[in-house]
């Protein structure tokens, strides 16, 4: 059990890191990140993308700049949350302990993320993004703790005696 708890707080902490390099670009070279993102996805599902000009391919990355920025804060919040609550799965505390933990965990390093960006050049923090991780995070908390619940109903079926 104490590999596994390793192992999963490891990946808690890798995924924080990753947050925390992402934060830590200055704001030009996170929107060429994003960019070069929505360029590449943009060549995939429009086969005539790269038949565009160079500014009229600028614009259409410039009108997704907003929707894959958000997206990916949801989505690597949703990320920690499911990470957060199995690192919890294997401490012997309550269940509701269990996802306030996760979730206070992902509140409080999406609060400390945003104050990080306030010393990036160009970047911001924003209360909104706070939230909009909090909403990631706690969708990827109650999906897992779904999950979990279902696994284990699941499983005292498989090991219950039957009865005839």
């Amino acid at each position: 059990m104490w590999f596994t708890r390793a192992a999963l707080w490891s990946l808690v902490a890798l995924c924080m890191a990753f947050i925390f390099f992402m934060s830590a670009k200055p704001a030009q070279q996170s929107s060429q990140v994003s960019g070069q993102f929505i360029r590449s996805v943009a060549a995939i599902v429009t086969p005539d993308f790269s038949a565009l000009s160079e500014d009229e391919q600028d614009t259409v990355v410039e009108s997704f700049q907003h929707v894959v920025r958000k997206g990916a804060h949801f989505s690597i919040y949703l990320l920690l949350g499911v990470l957060c609550l199995l690192a919890m799965q294997t401490h012997q505390v309550k269940t509701g302990v269990k996802i306030g933990v996760s979730l206070g965990i992902c509140l409080l390093y999406a609060a400390s993320d945003e104050l990080h960006q306030l010393f990036i050049d160009g970047r911001s923090g924003q209360v909104s993004d706070v939230l909009l991780d909090f909403c990631g995070s706690t969708v990827g908390v109650l999906l897992t703790a779904g999950l979990v619940i279902l696994i284990r109903r699941h499983l005292r079926k498989r090991t219950s005696p039957v009865s005839s």
